[in-house]
């Protein structure tokens, strides 16, 4: 047995996930459900531990065939979580035959120590099989939740709700303290300067010539790659860097950006973060972000 402040994972030699696997997705599963509200006694819930058999089962199940469980049936009586759904999808359930409700009593029906880790750490990207797209990226139609259904669904959230309920109903004196919302801005500037030499105007020029056939939007290009040209710091993406910090400062956040060191390549420009122009752009965010 794993024991964590009010839960309690009956963890063993066969299960999916090795001890300290599973030490770590209980610690995240009670803060979700708990936030940093402590908890005194016993543990209150005991979750089962499914193993690997039952996890590539659920993740090899053909689209839609994963169970629903009615919250009705494993939510304390009366108790509402104003969701917008009366159900929620049955992860990593231990025993195909076994009930899927739950009154407070035995343990909970399903494995939700190894849905988080499963859900927290994208384990099924690196271990299933899946058709990569043009970039040899995972695709979100080969995921176990576009599969069954719940792709926009926070699911780990909401069943976390779900044991909230029953912690509050088997200790009424304990109060939960969720984390509050947090905003993190984060920005990947691919590039630091769009018009690096007359021809990328020319070019762009006779792009937006051909793709608008239209003088308002071929003379706007003409005249920003001039312009770029002739101070680096008035080229659209310099200035997307500074609209990026504004936007930043406008919501009250300091907002960390990513420049990359990458030589050219089939899909990015590249630069060299030691040049000119993007140690002008470094040192203009680190003087707006520390003001």
């Amino acid at each position: 047995m794993i024991e964590y402040a009010g839960m309690r994972y009956a963890w063993h030699e066969g299960a999916f996930l090795t001890r300290a696997e599973a030490e770590y997705a209980v610690r995240r599963l009670w803060a979700l459900a708990a936030g940093s509200a402590a908890w005194e006694g016993p543990p209150a819930i005991e979750i089962p531990a499914v193993g690997r058999t039952a996890v590539l089962a659920m993740h090899q199940l053909p689209p839609g065939k994963l169970p629903w469980v009615p919250l009705e049936e494993l939510l304390p009586r009366g108790q509402q979580l104003g969701l917008d759904s009366d159900r929620l999808p049955a992860l990593c359930q231990p025993d195909a035959v076994h009930s899927l409700s739950f009154d407070g009593h035995g343990r909970f029906p399903l494995d939700l120590v190894t849905a988080a880790f499963l859900l927290l750490t994208r384990w099924e990207e690196a271990e299933m099989p899946f058709q990569p797209d043009e970039w040899g990226n995972y695709q979100a139609r080969d995921s176990l939740a576009h599969r069954q259904g719940f792709l926009d669904r926070p699911v780990l959230d909401e069943w976390s709700l779900v044991l909230r309920s029953w912690l509050r109903r088997i200790r009424p004196q304990w109060t939960p303290a969720p984390s509050p919302a947090r905003m993190a801005m984060t920005h990947d500037v691919d590039g630091v300067h769009k018009f690096r030499s007359w021809y990328r105007v020319v070019r762009s020029t006779i792009g937006s010539a051909v793709r608008t056939r239209r003088a308002g939007p071929i003379l706007r290009t003409a005249r920003s790659g001039f312009t770029g040209r002739l101070d680096a710091a008035r080229d659209p993406y310099f200035q997307g860097i500074r609209s990026l910090l504004e936007f930043d400062e406008m919501l009250g956040q300091r907002g960390t950006f990513f420049f990359m060191a990458a030589k050219p390549g089939r899909y990015d420009d590249g630069y060299d973060p030691t040049a000119p122009l993007a140690q002008r752009a470094i040192q203009e965010v680190l003087r707006r972000v520390s003001m």
